[in-house]
């Protein structure tokens, strides 16, 4: 399989927001707002069709599939 650098954005947004436990907390380390973050994520999940974090009301968390994405990526 082939990354392309919208891939590889993509997975860099998700790395920082895994390590910092959200996307409020990822916002200072990304340079971006929290909405674009967040569209960022949604199209990550699109593009691999799984959700990766539970996001709401009762906190941040990484899904069983976030969590293999989170290793994988920091394999990368």
């Amino acid at each position: 399989m082939r990354l392309s650098d919208i891939d590889l954005r993509l997975l860099r947004v998700f790395q920082a927001v895994a390590r910092a436990g959200g996307f409020a907390k990822a916002q200072g380390e990304l340079g971006i707002s929290q909405p674009a973050i967040s569209t960022q994520i949604a199209k990550l999940e699109g593009r691999l069709n799984v959700r990766l974090c539970d996001r709401g009301p009762s906190g941040f968390s990484l899904t069983p599939a976030g969590k293999e994405a989170l290793r994988e990526t920091e394999l990368l």
